[in-house]
């Protein structure tokens, strides 16, 4: 797919302004506004055509002109954004339009309870918009009189939410499809395929109008941007408890595997929630975020708030600076890089489900601590190349998956499954039984439980019976299998009998129950480790148990840290002749309901071996600046020693 720009220092203004505001654009200048943009070296912005509050900011003829704007303020931006080479992208919001839900009421969807007002009503998507009614004309009309009338390079179309609507014409069409809209599932998988045929559309007008635009579309459901978008956005803003800073590590590995030939953009955000008009986050937080993404291919974009009245914001254009200022020297490290695996976590969920799922939070957490190169992919990547698959907790095996995984292990793969996964669709048994060497009793009779690990797993672990937090599945060994820890049960499991709470449960007595098995190159654990890591307690214990059975399956990592402290991230990137090493040493602290990184942290020096599987290294050095880093090369790894660093610091190993 050819585009015309490729973005690689993005801004993106909100500009949602309330019917009430009375001064929209009353000292707004151009070529002041643009110049801010153009002086931090911005080559994409994307600016409002449309708010969520339904009103247009452009010479409309077809929408509804925010009442108190006198002139043409999209056009002004895209006029000097042209006049700079900036590309600019329009924005509208697809799913929420308070106006013109207020104009047409039949056009908003219609809940079960008969309303289209949510409650509490003070939230921007007070009111959705039904995608089968008329509204859906307008909003392609609107967007294809942008197209036609603005040199604009794109779109971004937001909010295309799958909102249930149980409206008459909704209902009109399920009835003529067949579709039950009693039934939870049918109406679900209804409301998914009303957006995703809408943006089909949206891209058909705007592809008739600019073939090569950059489309996307932002929502609750991601599998619109593989059916219709032209490049992907990850949006995350950390310090928003909804995604907070575990879900970029998640989205940042799965944008990179499933969007390989993309453009693919890393929106985070200078203020600290939406609504926030006077937040500046820190420059050390918002470099953190783009590093971050830039490892994995996502090229930064900083989000801000537009004030209505058109004011320049000089002090959030100084912080946009001072970061891209502080990104700009990597950059040619960055280009044509790619993230580098040695393992795959299997995680063949809803993509609408995987940014917050607790089982794969927990093992990016654990992985990452434990400095890990690795992905994720679903049903749909090629794993092939991963010489461990990780199946977190909830991972069931269809016909498919199970004849995947069995050529995948025919191929000299390693599979560490845990919990639940392994297990076939009805929850009755494992698909590769044989390969898995366990059998499937139940659920275990324990709660809580703890576990003693043989000799063979205890390295870094106390001798003591240890915690597991989360219930989990019996199995039974069978023979040829090695049983690498097994279930310590309680004196009574947790339960009021009417008269006592059993709330205090020590370990009584090692079973015969394993909790760690091994045969050959599978290793299955019996309880979700995962998720007690990411919802309950981050046990040290439990991430030094997966640790070690990861250790086993995969003695020859990509990457071993030594002496650096617990939380400095390790992230590896090759292009051609180069490998790459990102260490991250920034560390979000919880303050009042938010997490907030205020400054790089001072990490001494510290020792990294690196497998090379190639030629041993000719050169190590610093980026951007070039020193040299000394160098042993053993066998097949390469020693080094880090220089002392304080924030970001980046490692090119030179074939």
């Amino acid at each position: 797919m050819t585009l015309r720009h490729y973005p690689k220092y993005s801004l993106f203004f909100d500009n949602h302004t309330q019917r009430a505001c009375p001064d929209v654009g009353a000292e707004f200048d151009a070529e002041e506004f643009v110049g801010r943009i153009a002086d931090c070296g911005v080559d994409f912005a994307t600016f409002h055509a449309r708010c969520n509050q339904g009103f247009a900011y452009y010479d409309t003829r077809i929408g509804t002109r925010h009442p108190s704007l006198k002139g043409d303020l999209f056009g002004q931006i895209v006029q000097a954004c042209k006049k700079r080479d900036i590309a600019i992208s329009a924005y509208l919001n697809a799913g929420i339009s308070n106006e013109e839900a207020l104009q047409h009421p039949n056009w908003a969807t219609l809940d079960r309870s008969g309303r289209i007002q949510r409650d509490p009503p003070l939230t921007p998507d007070v009111r959705t918009m039904c995608y089968n009614s008329p509204y859906r004309d307008h909003l392609l009309a609107m967007i294809r009189e942008v197209a036609e009338n603005y040199p604009v390079d794109g779109f971004f179309l937001d909010c295309l939410f799958s909102s249930e609507c149980v409206c008459p014409i909704c209902i009109g069409l399920m009835r003529e499809q067949g579709v039950d809209f009693n039934d939870p599932a049918a109406l679900k998988k209804f409301s998914q395929e009303s957006p995703a045929r809408l943006a089909r559309d949206i891209a058909a007008v705007i592809q008739g109008r600019i073939p090569d635009a950059l489309i996307n579309f932002n929502g609750s459901g991601r599998t619109r941007e593989t059916e219709a978008g032209t490049y992907a956005e990850l949006e995350c803003l950390p310090s928003n408890p909804g995604w907070g800073y575990g879900f970029l590590p998640v989205m940042a590995r799965l944008f990179s595997s499933r969007f390989p030939d993309r453009p693919l953009l890393n929106m985070t955000a200078r203020f600290y929630d939406w609504g926030d008009f006077g937040g500046l986050r820190p420059q050390a937080g918002l470099e953190y975020d783009l590093f971050y993404g830039l490892a994995f291919g996502l090229r930064p974009n900083i989000g801000c708030h537009f004030h209505p009245r058109g004011t320049c914001n000089h002090a959030m254009f100084d912080r946009v600076k001072a970061v891209y200022d502080t990104i700009r020297p990597f950059e040619s490290w960055h280009e044509d890089a790619q993230p580098a695996a040695d393992i795959g976590i299997l995680f063949p969920k809803s993509l609408d489900d995987i940014g917050s799922a607790p089982e794969l939070r927990g093992c990016v957490a654990m992985l990452t601590e434990l400095r890990h190169s690795f992905t994720i992919v679903t049903e749909e990547e090629d794993w092939g190349g991963c010489r461990l698959l990780i199946l977190p907790d909830t991972v069931t095996l269809d016909e498919t998956l199970t004849r995947r995984l069995g050529d995948y292990l025919e191929a000299g793969g390693a599979i560490l499954a845990t919990g639940k996964s392994g297990l076939c669709p009805a929850g009755d048994r494992f698909a590769l039984e044989s390969r898995w060497g366990v059998r499937f009793v139940g659920e275990s009779p324990f709660d809580p439980a703890y576990f003693q690990a043989a000799a063979s797993f205890s390295r870094g672990l106390p001798n003591m019976p240890i915690a597991l937090y989360e219930k989990g599945i019996q199995v039974v060994a069978e023979a040829g299998t090695e049983v690498g820890a097994t279930l310590v049960a309680p004196y009574y499991n947790k339960h009021w009998d009417g008269t006592h709470a059993f709330y205090y449960c020590p370990p009584d007595r090692e079973t015969n129950d394993p909790l760690v098995t091994v045969r050959e190159r599978v290793a299955h654990i019996t309880h979700p480790l995962f998720t007690a890591y990411h919802a309950n307690i981050a046990s040290l214990e439990l991430r030094q148990l997966i640790s070690n059975i990861v250790d086993r399956l995969l003695p020859d990592p990509l990457l071993r840290v030594g002496n650096a402290p617990s939380f400095m991230k390790a992230l590896v990137t090759t292009r051609s002749g180069q490998m790459i090493i990102h260490l991250l040493a920034y560390v979000p602290e919880l303050r009042g309901r938010v997490q907030i990184v205020e400054d790089g942290i001072e990490v001494p020096a510290a020792k990294l071996s690196v497998r090379v599987d190639g030629a041993p290294p000719c050169r190590i050095s610093l980026a951007p600046g070039g020193h040299s880093v000394p160098f042993v090369v053993q066998e097949n790894r390469v020693e080094i020693v880090v220089p002392p660093f304080k924030g970001y610091t980046m490692l090119v190993v030179e074939a």
